[in-house]
């Protein structure tokens, strides 16, 4: 039997077995074992980077075109990595790396074997956070800025009933990430020093100056319970209020994840240093001769995919800021926590740099 076909069903019938050929390859691809890559990252862009990762998992991206990548995610202190104490190595070590800060890639031992794949995935500034109360006393309401002058000023009274707030013996208590662990925390001590000093450009010598000693020391003591706050001192102020602190100085992430409950008892107010030290999340992979090429390109592919829209959405869902840009009206957490001294567009001041090792050291050393 002769069956005739015309052109236009000739077309069709090959348009069919293309896209079968199509489907049944992705299919192939897609039934492959996946290239599985861990991502070490600071604690502070911990819930941001495990939601993007989940989002990336389920997109069934395909890395060269070839095989689809899995993320899983490890918490490791930017500190213990330039420290040494994690104990890296080319046969011990995650594919990626993310770090809180840029700087702390200047401060690892030269026996890790890292190139950085995108300079910066997110951003968070410091902002100081406290309640309405207390704000009130630190700014002689609203008569000076809520900044470390203010600060300096209350920490020296010890006691708040030493500041007029009858029949209350507590302690003046300011809330940091303690700089023994957290980048955030050094950023706290860099940003003191520029203060008193007037300057965007930190030395030891400033650390070292008699002056700066005296006047820092009252602000050390009002941070001796971050100690044992923990690593989010915003989320045990949000649940214990001024039992553990009054104010503090955090990053701007770790505030807005926890506004509802900072603000469910009464006021809280926020405010810019002048002097800033913003958090910037590069990532960086491992390359050396034991790395697999596809997985070095898998940790590129999902740094593209944190610094694509989705990535960056996720990011200021987390109180994250993106790389280019600020957040706008429909962020939901920076809008809710515009009323409170949030800015859409703050004005940033002077911007710190921590330029090296020693430094870092020397600053760690002012409350250690």
């Amino acid at each position: 039997m002769r069956l005739d076909f015309d052109r236009t069903t000739i077309i069709f019938i090959i348009f069919v077995l293309i896209i079968a050929g199509i489907f049944g390859v992705n299919q192939f691809v897609l039934s492959q074992p996946p290239i599985e890559i861990t991502i070490a990252t600071d604690p502070l862009a911990e819930d941001w980077l495990k939601a993007a990762a989940s989002e990336f998992n389920d997109s069934n991206t395909l890395v060269n075109g070839t095989r689809r990548a899995v993320v899983s995610v490890q918490v490791v202190d930017d500190l213990d990595v330039w420290r040494g104490s994690i104990g890296w190595s080319s046969s011990n070590r995650p594919d990626g790396w993310l770090p809180s800060y840029s700087a702390s890639l200047d401060f690892i031992p030269p026996t890790l074997a890292f190139e950085t794949t995108h300079a910066s995935t997110a951003r968070t500034p410091l902002v100081w956070g406290g309640f309405d109360n207390r704000v009130a006393i630190i700014t002689e309401d609203s008569t000076r800025s809520f900044d470390w002058d203010a600060v300096q000023t209350v920490a020296a009274a010890q006691r708040w009933v030493n500041l007029g707030v009858a029949n209350d013996q507590s302690n003046v208590n300011m809330a940091i990430n303690y700089p023994t662990s957290s980048m955030s925390g050094i950023g706290v001590m860099l940003s003191a020093t520029a203060n008193h000093a007037a300057s965007g450009s930190v030395t030891t010598a400033d650390l070292n100056n008699a002056e700066f000693e005296t006047w820092f020391a009252p602000i050390a003591d009002s941070m001796l319970n971050s100690q044992r706050i923990g690593g989010n001192p915003a989320q045990v102020m949000a649940s214990r209020g001024t039992t553990v602190a009054d104010y503090g100085l955090l990053p701007e992430s770790q505030w807005l994840t926890q506004l509802s409950g900072l603000t469910d008892d009464g006021g809280f107010t926020f405010a810019y240093p002048a002097y800033q030290f913003q958090l910037d999340f590069p990532l960086v992979r491992w390359n050396d001769s034991t790395t697999e090429s596809i997985k070095a390109d898998a940790v590129t592919a999902f740094g593209d995919f944190l610094i694509g829209e989705r990535g960056q959405a996720l990011a200021m869902a987390y109180g994250l800021r993106p790389i280019t840009g600020e957040p706008s009206d429909t962020d939901a957490l920076f809008t809710a926590g515009q009323p409170y001294g949030i800015l859409l567009m703050p004005d940033y001041g002077t911007e710190l740099r921590l330029t090296n090792r020693n430094l870092a050291d020397a600053l760690i050393r002012l409350v250690d």
